[in-house]
């Protein structure tokens, strides 16, 4: 029962249907919106192609920086209410438990760095003492 709530409250809160009289004609606004929203993206791609690209945006942690920004904007406008997630922060009931964050220590990325190191090492230290290399599997991709 919960499950078929939250859904509905979710369809009526993104679709925006219950704020319009036809939805047919909210439908076409929308599909305008989206196409005149095709600025950003562009916008996007020209300041990428200005810093150099993928490969020197990923070197110099720009993307890094790009992606931090925008989860603590998310974040940001979640707390203000701007942004609404249904059963976080809007049409919570009575019996919802609060939802438990995972907080991660900043020691934990360093620890998982020297732990990948230590087996890049064995593994490089087995291969050049003899050992054979193992077969690598290649994951197919997937066509949509």
């Amino acid at each position: 029962m919960q499950v078929a709530l939250r859904t509905q409250q979710i369809l009526a809160h993104e679709t925006g249907v219950a704020e319009v009289i036809d939805p047919l004609v909210a439908h076409i606004s929308s599909k305008r919106s989206r196409i005149s929203s095709s600025a950003k993206p562009k916008a996007l791609f020209a300041e990428i192609s200005s810093i150099g690209g993928v490969v020197r945006g990923s070197e110099s942690g720009w993307f890094q920086r790009q992606i931090a920004q925008s989860a603590a904007a998310f974040q940001r406008q979640i707390e203000l209410g701007e942004k609404v997630i249904v059963g976080v922060n809007e049409f919570l009931s009575e019996d919802d438990h609060p939802v438990e964050i995972l907080k991660v220590s900043n020691d934990a990325e360093e620890e998982q760095r020297r732990r990948l190191a230590r087996v890049r090492a064995e593994r490089d230290n087995a291969w050049s003492s003899g050992g054979s290399k193992p077969s690598v599997r290649r994951r197919s991709r997937i066509k949509t």
